[in-house]
């Protein structure tokens, strides 16, 4: 009883560090798209590469200039006294070429170096404000702006000469100052909720292997199990919120195709953050299948039994540089953060330890032996012996259709392929000689 009641509070606790670990998933996106400069410099960067989002984006450069610059003003001084009525239809007409000309020209280096900035800049200035005034850049009146004056300019130059832009044209709100208490608390909110969900769902993973006395291994494996869940409900979830966030924010199907684009490119860190996960997770599942007794991993374990258990030093050598060069590369998220990686340096020294101890047992007295004097690979060579035939077999129906179609007038039909493989293996099988073989091939291939 007492067996059944704590499988069942593992599991519980598989669950619901599963559940935390969806919650993370987002926690973190969060974190480092909202509250990170660079993340959020190289996003909006990849936002302009967009073609979709970059004609939204020259659309709404060209409603500025417009908005600000009397155009057909500006061309009535530059057009004859007798043509100056035909200002107006000009500057109609000449919006449209202005906006293809304002999508090409965002495309530029230039222009994307100016949208980089702007952004950088404007992120700075929400951090600082976030922060409580503290930073390389101040906020005036408490108001944080992305400041794309310069990126409209171009754009008017891009159309006609002569035409300047206001100074406080273009300034797009990112944070007003009543705003700001309200944004510096829910930084605070993300950075504390981060944190937490990442030592809540690794303690419940902990509890849960800890408590799974006997079975360890097993519950390790629902471990990295539970983890790959968490990464495909995370995508899941996202799939969702991002399907009701372009539908309510694209009310204008002129629109939707660039909030697609926003939200798939915007949310590309939270697909990175739960795929990352659930690769963790398929590492913990092969941890625990290495520590199973399928004949392959007993016969790994055997191979390495002299060294994991007679040479300790050299097993946490060979350990410390895998998880330096597993730092150094960072293929996921948690071996880009202090604590995430503190934790994962603790489980491996744990696991190491009890790898040790359970091939020692196992292998109280295995020597080191050369390759082919292993039991898993006897029994590798044996399984790879008994499948030789049949693969030598099918290499020898399609060599012989091969050759029929060589030899014939034209494409053999299903019924002439279906013959030709029918005698090849009676052949194979020897019920057949080569003259046999010979004479009822031709009887077929006749044409």
């Amino acid at each position: 009883m007492a067996g059944r009641v704590n499988g069942r509070l593992v599991a519980v606790l598989i669950v619901l560090g599963s559940l935390v670990g969806v919650a993370g998933v987002f926690a973190v996106w969060l974190d480092r798209q909202a509250l990170d400069t660079d993340e959020w410099t190289n996003t909006s960067s990849r936002l302009l590469e967009n073609s979709k989002i970059r004609a939204a984006v020259a659309e709404y450069e060209v409603n500025e200039l417009y908005a600000n610059v009397d155009v057909a003003g500006e061309l009535a001084q530059v057009f004859p006294r007798t043509a100056r009525p035909l200002a107006g239809p000009a500057a109609a007409g000449l919006r449209v070429a202005i906006q293809q000309a304002a999508q090409r020209a965002l495309g530029t280096p230039l222009a994307l170096r100016a949208w980089r900035q702007a952004n950088r800049v404007a992120h700075r200035q929400l951090l600082a404000a976030i922060n409580g005034g503290e930073g390389p850049v101040s906020t005036s009146g408490g108001n944080v702006t992305l400041n794309l004056n310069a990126l409209v300019q171009q754009i008017a130059g891009q159309g006609s000469s002569g035409i300047s832009l206001p100074a406080d044209a273009a300034q797009l709100e990112v944070l007003h100052s009543d705003q700001l208490d309200t944004a510096q608390r829910a930084a605070r909110w993300i950075r504390d909720l981060t944190l937490i969900l990442i030592l809540l769902g690794v303690s419940l993973y902990a509890a849960a292997v800890l408590l799974a006395r006997g079975w360890r291994r097993v519950a390790l494996r629902g471990v990295g199990i539970g983890a790959i869940a968490a990464g495909i409900v995370a995508l899941i979830v996202r799939g969702v919120i991002g399907h009701y966030v372009v539908q309510e924010l694209s009310r204008d199907p002129t629109v939707k195709p660039a909030a697609d684009e926003v939200w798939s490119i915007g949310s590309s860190l939270l697909s990175e953050t739960a795929i990352f996960l659930m690769i963790d997770g398929l590492f913990i599942v092969c941890a625990a299948a290495l520590a199973g007794p399928t004949p392959m991993a007993r016969g790994l374990r055997g191979m390495a039994a002299p060294y994991l258990r007679d040479r300790p030093v050299v097993t946490y050598a060979g350990l410390g540089v895998v998880f330096l060069l597993l730092t150094w590369w960072g293929p996921t998220l948690a071996f880009r953060e202090p604590i995430s990686l503190a934790v994962i340096a603790v489980l491996l020294v744990v696991g190491m330890e009890a790898l040790r101890r359970q091939t020692a047992r196992e292998f109280p007295e295995a020597g080191s032996r050369p390759l082919q004097e292993h039991p898993w690979w006897t029994h590798v060579r044996e399984r790879t012996g008994e499948a030789a035939p049949r693969v030598r077999a099918t290499f020898a129906r399609l060599a012989s259709s091969s050759r029929a179609h060589d030899q014939g007038n034209g494409p053999l039909s299903p019924s002439e392929l279906d013959s030709l493989r029918q005698l090849a293996d009676l052949r194979e099988r020897g019920a057949l000689s080569e003259e046999e073989f010979a004479e009822q091939k031709a009887r077929i291939l006749k044409p």
